[in-house]
């Protein structure tokens, strides 16, 4: 009975805190080193590293797994992903997409999440950057960064298949 006075009076042992003194310091570095009352680590921090002070019971940022050990994908939007099985939390940069961020976009979409579609009026069927959807050139009926908008100057129609041909040709030589 005066030794269970005395813990309860004086405080809790070396590596515990709590309530009662019924924690175990074990998620700190030393094993020792936390604050009697709250459990908060001391600046020689936690037991294994990826793991974020004070407390030591949440991942850092970037990390995930049981241990923190898993890096989350760098593609995922602001490097944040959820703690237990590394699905990007806030969804992908652009250019990617799927749960983890570990897949490109199709050659057909673009930006976060891969939830845009290129216009399809890049020269010679060319696929869009999947980042931004624009294009290096654009079909001879097409301008602008993503080739979206109609050139009123080339919207007449050809008068017989083989000037249209020399047309489209001759132009994709000038751009090339």
């Amino acid at each position: 009975m005066f030794l269970l006075s005395f813990i309860s009076f004086a405080g809790c042992f070396l590596g515990e805190y709590g309530e009662n003194c019924t924690k175990i310091c074990n998620h700190c570095k030393n094993n020792l080193s936390c604050d009697t009352e709250s459990g908060r680590c001391n600046s020689e921090g936690c037991a294994l590293s990826g793991f974020q002070m004070p407390y030591c019971q949440n991942c850092s940022s970037g990390l995930y797994g049981v241990y923190c050990e898993k890096t989350c994908s760098e593609f995922c939007k602001n490097e944040n992903c959820d703690k237990t099985n590394g699905a990007c939390a806030n969804g992908c940069r652009s250019g990617y997409t799927g749960r983890h961020c570990n897949e490109t976009c199709d050659v057909r979409e673009y930006g976060q999440d891969c939830g845009y579609n290129c216009s399809g009026n890049c020269l010679r069927g060319q696929a869009c950057d999947t980042h931004d959807g624009t294009c290096l050139a654009c079909a001879t009926e097409f301008h602008g960064i993503k080739c979206d908008q109609v050139s009123h100057s080339t919207t007449h129609r050809c008068v017989s298949l083989l000037l249209c041909y020399v047309s489209v040709l001759l132009t994709s030589v000038f751009i090339s």
